[in-house]
């Protein structure tokens, strides 16, 4: 149980810090990095999320995704760990997707804003 919510406090973290770097710190950032940046939010929610998808089968639990059961491997309790990776898909869809998006778009318009002033000189 302590895991999850020391997760809940690090999840802002996970969403917000990309965006805040990337809106802050944009002109001393080369262009894969900005696009990195833009992609990260999604990226680790769905990997997260995708990770506790596996984990669930490989750890064997009991129950479904809603009522999850013990997860039980090598002696130790493993549900909070996947109940929060389980958990990143609601944020995934609602935030970071969106925001991502928004994000990329950005950045595109800003690549291309930079190539048109470098080839046509303005």
């Amino acid at each position: 149980m302590t895991f999850f919510f020391l997760q809940l406090l690090l999840l802002p973290l996970y969403l917000f810090a990309p965006p805040f770097i990337l809106l802050n710190w944009h002109a001393r950032l080369s262009w894969p990095t900005r696009y990195g940046l833009a992609i990260a939010p999604v990226a680790i929610t769905y990997m997260g999320w995708q990770f506790g998808g596996w984990a669930f089968n490989y750890f064997e639990c009991g129950g479904n995704f809603k009522m999850i059961g013990d997860c039980l491997r090598w002696g130790y309790d493993f549900t909070s760990i996947i109940e929060f990776f389980l958990f990143l898909m609601i944020p995934c869809m609602a935030l970071a997707l969106p925001m991502s998006l928004l994000l990329l778009l950005g950045t595109l318009y800003q690549h291309a804003t930079s190539l048109y002033a470098k080839k046509w000189g303005r």
